[in-house]
Order: structure tokens, then C-alpha cells, then sequence
């Protein structure tokens, strides 16, 4: 809502609204980025949490579209000229991503290219999952994507969002997860087809670890709770990167694509051609070279003619990363509306 002069407005964001007034800033990026004079909304009141302890200065909306989040002056990204960016999650713990500014124009030929489709967010065709096994097998989740998914790429989202029913069908399959993930190379690879392509993510991209309470199920733990006097330890266990979410869009359910895909693969967003440029990611974070994104055949992708990323760094691969599930996000569970919601 903004006045009639159009200096003042209140947003409203999946958690929580903020009061702005209209203000301009010098805005720099790195050494050599630089927008001035930047119109902005200032937050002058607020009810989102988050805002009391973040230790963010702003919040930048870097969508593919060029409408103004002020009307008549340029977005951030068209200020400093940005047609396209690339993100990037590294797969140790504790280290950090990344957000690659600017055009690499020579990286396209050695990365799969996915159409944008998403009106609004950076969404694509998801048009089919499967399960490769160990042994060779392929397994086809018939009832999961048919005909198709929306899926949005999202670095805002902490896990892989998805329907329960998608979830329980994947999960079923994959079957059980050792506490101490000593069964993770025999789980099967998920492979995903997005705008036509198959992309694959490996147990250790949706599979995480995590400290969790358990309770002690030894005989002496057994005699605790007998007494009550139960023994809980803190132990880190190997758990499924999904969460629940249940909404349709114009393409079918919604999945997001959060962290544990960027930390698969480095993508490139490029808002001037509505696509998704998509690489390996290596080490330090940069894409890997790859000449087998494109398949020539739906027959391939049932074969199994996935891209296979798990060892291409050329090091042994490490464990899945520990996440404190406690402070995973997903701000889409509060956009979730009735009926289909456009993206």
C-alpha cells in the first residue's frame, strides 16, 4: 500500500509486514560496483523476527523481471547493469556461499541451459523424478511430477520443499537412513528433469546430518527409563533434506529448490534470456566443465542418462553436511494460498 504521494509504504512479506519511507542511498557491491543515487524503501517499523537480531543491512530482490520496486526510478540491478548472477553453496561445514555479480557468457557452452517459465520468480518445468540404484537399476516415480511440477530455485529456502505425498513416494523407495549414515553409498541417486534435462543429486546432497537428542537405548538406558530417569545424548544422525509443502501452480505442485541444490550445482541466473545456466559445482565453488547436460531422448532419461556429479572434484566425497534444522527456513509456508499460485 503506498500514498498518495508515494513516499510511504507498507510491505508485506511472508513473515510479517514493514512500514518504508521512500529514500536514496549510495549503494556499493564489492570494489567495483556502485549505484548512486539508489531509491530504496526504508524501514521505519516492522513485524518480522528476524529484523531484531539479522545482521543484514538490506534486502535486495533479484528477480528477472525489470519492474521497479519504486515506481520510476531503476532497480538495483539495472542501476549497476546486471543481466545475470550465479550462486553457489559450498559442501563443508561451516563454509560459505557465494554470489557471483556479473556475466560469464564464456561458461554457457560447458553449462545445461533450462528455460525460465516463472512469471515472477525463477521458476521452472520439473517434468519427472527417479531413483538410480547402485546396482544399475532405474526406478521411475510415475506418480510424483505427472504430468509436471513448478520448481522455483531458491537461495532464501534452507531444505528441498515438496509435497508430503512426493516426499512419502521418494522416501519410500530410498528407504531406511542409518542414524550415522554408514548406508549412504548404497542409497540411490535422485535424478530430476528440468526443461527437458536430467540432473542428478546424490544421496550426500539430500541427505543431512544433524544434532539431534536422542534417547540411550542400551540396557542400562532401558533400567533409566524404567525408573524415569531417562538418558538423553546429543547425537549426530543422518536425516532426508526435505520438507513438507503443499501448493499447486500453473506447471502442477510447487517444489523449491533451496540450498541443497546450490550446493550440488552452480547456477547462473540470467535475466535478460530467462534462463538457468547450470554447472557441477566444484571446488571453491566454481562450475565444473561438462559435456553430457543435453539428452537426446526420453529413452536416455529413463536409462538413467543423468549427469553424474559425485566424484568430479577428484576427491574422495566427504559426508553429507550438518545443518541445525532448528534454524532452517522456508518463507514460502507463509505465501501459500488457496487454490494455484502463480510463479
Amino acid at each position: 500500500r503506498v500514498d498518495d504521494q508515494g513516499t510511504h509504504h507498507r510491505h508485506v512479506y511472508g513473515s510479517g509486514p514493514a512500514d518504508t519511507d521512500l529514500a536514496f542511498e549510495r549503494v556499493t557491491v564489492g570494489p567495483s560496483l556502485m549505484a548512486f543515487p539508489q531509491a530504496f524503501w526504508e524501514i521505519t517499523s516492522h513485524q518480522i523476527a528476524v529484523m531484531d537480531f539479522a545482521h543484514f543491512q538490506a534486502i535486495v530482490g533479484i528477480g528477472h523481471g525489470d519492474s521497479p520496486v519504486v515506481e520510476d526510478h531503476p532497480t538495483l540491478l539495472q542501476n549497476m547493469k546486471i543481466d545475470e548472477f550465479s550462486w553457489c553453496v559450498e559442501k563443508e561445514d561451516g563454509a560459505p556461499g557465494w554470489m557471483f555479480w556479473g556475466s560469464e557468457p564464456n561458461l554457457h557452452a560447458s553449462m545445461a541451459a533450462v528455460p525460465v517459465v516463472g512469471k515472477i520468480h525463477w521458476g521452472v518445468v520439473l517434468a519427472g523424478l527417479g531413483l538410480q540404484h547402485s546396482d544399475g537399476r532405474h526406478t521411475k516415480l510415475n506418480g510424483v511430477c505427472n504430468p509436471t511440477c513448478g520448481a522455483i530455485v531458491d537461495s532464501g529456502t534452507s531444505l528441498i520443499a515438496a509435497p508430503a505425498e512426493d516426499i512419502r513416494a521418494i522416501t519410500d523407495l530410498v528407504g531406511v537412513v542409518n542414524k550415522d549414515c554408514s548406508n549412504i553409498d548404497s542409497l540411490p541417486t535422485l535424478t530430476l528433469t528440468l526443461g527437458g534435462q536430467a540432473f542428478e543429486l546424490p544421496p550426500r546432497a539430500y541427505i543431512l546430518r544433524s544434532e539431534e537428542p536422542v534417547l540411550d537405548d542400551s540396557v542400562n538406558g532401558i533400567l533409566r527409563v524404567l525408573a524415569f530417569q531417562p538418558k538423553v545424548e546429543i547425537k549426530t544422525v543422518c536425516r532426508h533434506a526435505f520438507t513438507e509443502m503443499d501448493q499447486e501452480t500453473q506447471y502442477g505442485k510447487m517444489w523449491i529448490l533451496g540450498i541443497p541444490w546450490l550446493r550440488q550445482y552452480y547456477t547462473t541466473f540470467n535475466r535478460v534470456e530467462k534462463k538457468l545456466y547450470v554447472a557441477p559445482a566444484g571446488d571453491g565453488c566454481r562450475p565444473l566443465a561438462s559435456t553430457n547436460f543435453f539428452l537426446d531422448s526420453a529413452a536416455e532419461q529413463a536409462n538413467a542418462s543423468a549427469l553424474h556429479t559425485e566424484d568430479r572434484s577428484g576427491r574422495t566425497p566427504s559426508q553429507p553436511p550438518l545443518v541445525n534444522f532448528n534454524n532452517t527456513r522456508n518463507p514460502w509456508l507463509k505465501r501459500l494460498v488457496p487454490g494455484v499460485l502463480n510463479i
